[in-house]
């Protein structure tokens, strides 16, 4: 997972959507524990970084994120952190 500013670790989600990604994007921007959402040319179409306390917190935030109208699908990674100090 990646290691936020605040601690807080993160996931990356990637998704699929229809018709466009302006609207989903838009309304995940606004869920609780979204940390940042753009879109992207190509597939998927939208890709957001969500952050929560642990695993269990962050899979809320993409339960929400798939209960969003234009999702039909999501690929979840986790982010490997590495530590530029060595």
């Amino acid at each position: 997972m990646e290691e936020l500013d605040d601690g807080i670790r993160g996931l990356r989600v990637r998704r699929h959507c229809e018709p466009g990604p302006r609207r989903v994007v838009e309304a995940i921007r606004h869920l609780p524990g979204v940390i940042r959402a753009d879109a992207l040319f190509g597939v998927p179409d939208v890709i957001a970084l969500v952050a929560g306390d642990d695993l269990r917190s962050m899979g809320a935030v993409i339960d929400r994120i798939v209960e969003t109208p234009g999702v039909i699908g999501t690929e979840t990674k986790v982010v490997r952190w590495i530590d530029d100090a060595g």
